[in-house]
């Protein structure tokens, strides 16, 4: 073989190396069971990189014989499992304060009392406001090291821990999660702390809830307009308030039809899940489970259903609005959303050239961060 044709095929050679590298599984366990792989993301290091395996910077470069720290995007990296702690458990986390926020929300959010982050910053009120940096201390927290097939969710869910609080303290971007990566999460040594209320002041937007085994007030309920087969009842924002009267229900689409106890709730400034669940005699469970939603973080104006009274999840019919073939279905953006809650996944397909392809929403009040 020539030198010139020689010089081709090893070129070639190379591309094909390189794209199969590219294309490859990522984050997974090697064959000997030993090491992961990494693919680079936008703004990572080594530093960073080997913070999120509790491992060194030293020890990547020396498994994947690099010269030097530089690292570029897409490249794979050849992570080795870690052998021991390199970073201390965090005692507090920085955070910026979101609108809505209260030092109330915030200690339930990171499972600490509202008393003890106005203490950490020093603060003589209780008054926040919106893009005020703070620093939350944190419960005790331990190390758990990410398995193949884990979740924010999932993990959330099995630590009694809130996903946002989660990915905070984690410094989790939207590369999400890899097997093998090393996270703090709550200890569940001890029972998990359950935030209460501040004694000198009610939770904001409160009310007394009603005894158990007996219905809301009837002035306390405003069923929506249109047939009710069987009613769907809609709670006012802040139940109990007084004469606050709920936004008409958007033209494109309709609730489906609700069981008897259920009622259909928007959110009003200032409520979490935990003041809703204490207000309509239920559980944080329930109502997440009934509105399928993949995280406890609501917002202002969001329709949930409330099984009043009872702990046990119940089953709402996806809402519908008008057809078309050829342009699929219009709903509202309040239908669309609660289908497409925050942290749900979903495929979309292009209605002209029938392709389709996997999203995963972030966020977004009225619209969809993917």
């Amino acid at each position: 073989m020539t030198g010139k044709y020689f010089n081709k095929a090893v070129f070639v050679s190379l591309m094909v190396t390189v794209l199969f590298l590219i294309s490859a599984p990522v984050a997974m366990a090697a064959g000997d069971q030993t090491d992961l792989y990494y693919r680079v993301q936008a703004g990572d290091s080594l530093w960073l990189i080997g913070w999120r395996f509790e491992t060194t910077p030293a020890a990547i470069k020396s498994l994947n014989g690099l010269k030097s720290d530089v690292v570029f995007t897409g490249q794979i990296l050849r992570i080795p499992r870690s052998t021991g702690p390199v970073r201390e458990i965090p005692k507090s986390v920085d955070y910026v304060v979101k609108q809505g926020d209260s030092l109330y929300i915030i200690g339930q959010k990171f499972g600490v009392a509202a008393s003890a982050v106005q203490e950490a910053n020093r603060l003589d009120s209780a008054v926040i406001y919106t893009g005020q940096k703070i620093v939350v201390p944190l419960p005790p927290q331990t190390r758990y090291t990410v398995q193949n097939g884990d979740t924010l969710f999932l993990i959330a869910r099995r630590f009694n821990a809130n996903i946002d609080a989660l990915s905070l303290v984690n410094r989790i971007n939207s590369s999400g999660l890899w097997t093998g990566q090393v996270l703090f999460v709550p200890d569940n040594s001890s029972p998990p702390a359950v935030p209460k209320p501040p004694n000198t002041q009610a939770p904001p937007d409160a009310s007394p809830s009603p005894p158990a085994g007996n219905p809301p007030p009837d002035d306390s309920i405003q069923p929506e307009d249109g047939p009710k087969q069987p009613p769907v009842q809609e709670v006012p924002p802040g139940s109990g308030s007084g004469g606050q009267e709920s936004p008409p229900n958007p033209e494109g689409g309709q609730w489906g039809a609700a069981p008897p106890g259920v009622v259909l709730y928007r959110v009003a400034p200032g409520e979490n899940l935990w003041i809703l669940a204490k207000r309509f005699q239920t559980t944080i469970a329930a109502i997440m489970t009934t509105n399928h939603l993949h995280t406890d973080l609501i917002q202002v104006n969001q329709p949930l259903f409330i099984p009043q009274n009872s702990d046990k999840p119940v089953v709402i019919p996806y809402p519908s609005g008008p057809r078309r073939e050829g342009f699929g279905e219009l709903l509202d953006w309040e239908y669309a959303s609660w289908v497409l809650d925050t942290y749900n996944t979903a495929t979309l397909q292009d209605l002209e050239t029938g392709r389709t392809f996997r999203v995963r929403r972030l966020g977004g009040s009225n619209h969809a961060d993917m």
